[in-house]
């Protein structure tokens, strides 16, 4: 059967992904979450709201969110207003709605370089050019954000805290930097915001707390509660909120009730506190572990300050690496998935999240194996 032209901008290796963790693998590849970090409570809360709400649990829904669960969102966040929380079917639904409602045929949209791969899909299908602003340890490019704000953007896609494959943090006058430009020029900034909870160290104010209404927050509970709710959402304004439900309503009509239902007791019970807790420790002593094995072998790398990655440069092609590693038993993502540009081809991101402490250390042991392999 003939696919479309656009079905090139969803070939995002996923699929791969999850298969490398058979056969005994090492999966350091994925972003998935430790099974071990969701709280036994949620069983509890979720047999009491189908004994209690029935059959009304597994209607259709308000297309913008339940009203209690919007509420329970604001008072977790510390910022917004519940009628401009959009709640979605997780974060890769409220991106794919960010690009329908807000990029048009002929916008652009700036991405960092390198950044979330499975991003690229929605920004890719509706704008006319993405366009990769370099981000080195030194931080984002502001030089050549402004130069691409002056041929004209729509938006700017950003992870500022723990980004997403390196695990950098952006400063606060970096923020403010960005946030001045987008005055400037115009454009709108959207915040994806999955890992900051499982810092181990303060993070700068979020973006959204900055930039008011310059600002699109996008977050998620999967990394932070259950990925199997398949609960994200966006804050953003109300007049904003009505455009992206209105557009959900023709997508996927509503989040399921009963998972919006069961984060919302969650929440109201005050059990996040324990589940990040639990996680931010799970996921930084195996990030530690790593660290530790990596220091030890001298490679380059970016020092983590939590969340699930650690991006390094191996000094050979990742992707002829990764071969090798495969057949030693490891995996990870070659950084070139990560790259707008096509670069990062010698770097790669490692995942800690699906490993133990003692598969961390291994893991790290294998690729160093891998890459002595190569340059033999």
């Amino acid at each position: 059967m003939k696919l479309s032209e656009r079905y090139a901008h969803f070939d995002t290796k996923v699929p791969d992904i999850l298969s490398w963790a058979r056969g005994g693998v090492i999966n350091m590849a994925g972003g998935i979450p430790d099974p071990s970090t969701i709280l036994p409570e949620i069983v509890d809360i979720a047999m009491e709201v189908v004994k209690q709400r029935g059959a009304s649990a597994f209607q259709y829904g308000d297309s913008q969110g339940l009203p209690e669960l919007r509420e329970e969102i604001v008072r977790l966040k510390g910022f917004g207003d519940p009628s401009g929380v959009v709640v979605t079917v997780g974060s890769q639904e409220g991106l794919d709605l960010i690009g329908k409602t807000f990029l048009g045929s002929h916008d652009a949209v700036a991405v960092e370089d390198p950044t979330y791969f499975v991003a690229l899909p929605a920004f890719k299908t509706y704008a006319s050019r993405v366009v990769p602003i370099p981000l080195t340890e030194e931080g984002l490019d502001l030089d050549g954000l402004e130069a691409a704000a002056r041929v004209g953007l729509r938006l700017l896609y950003l992870m500022p805290s723990l980004q997403n494959p390196t695990g950098r943090v952006m400063s606060l006058e970096e923020r403010k930097a960005v946030l001045e430009l987008a005055e400037r020029y115009d454009f709108q900034v959207v915040e994806d915001d999955p890992y900051s909870p499982l810092a181990v160290s303060e993070l700068p104010p979020s973006m959204a707390r900055l930039g008011g209404d310059r600002v699109i927050h996008l977050s998620t509970f999967s990394k932070t509660i259950a990925p199997g709710l398949r609960i994200g959402f966006i804050i953003t304004t109300n007049e904003a909120a009505s455009a992206l439900a209105n557009v959900k309503s023709a997508t996927t009509i509503s989040t399921p009730p009963i998972t919006q239902l069961i984060a919302a007791e969650f929440l109201r019970r005050g059990l996040m506190v324990k589940s990040v807790e639990r996680a931010r420790r799970l996921y930084w002593e195996k990030l530690a572990a790593a660290s530790e094995a990596l220091k030890a072998s001298g490679v380059s790398f970016q020092e983590p300050v939590g969340g699930f990655f650690i991006w390094l440069n191996a000094g050979v092609d990742t992707e002829e690496l990764l071969r090798a590693a495969l057949r030693l038993g490891v995996a990870f993502m070659p950084g070139r998935f990560f790259s707008v540009s096509g670069g990062f081809t010698t770097w790669l991101r490692m995942s800690v999240s699906q490993t133990t402490v003692g598969e961390a250390r291994r893991g790290v042991k294998l690729l160093i194996e891998a890459i002595e392999s190569i340059k033999k």
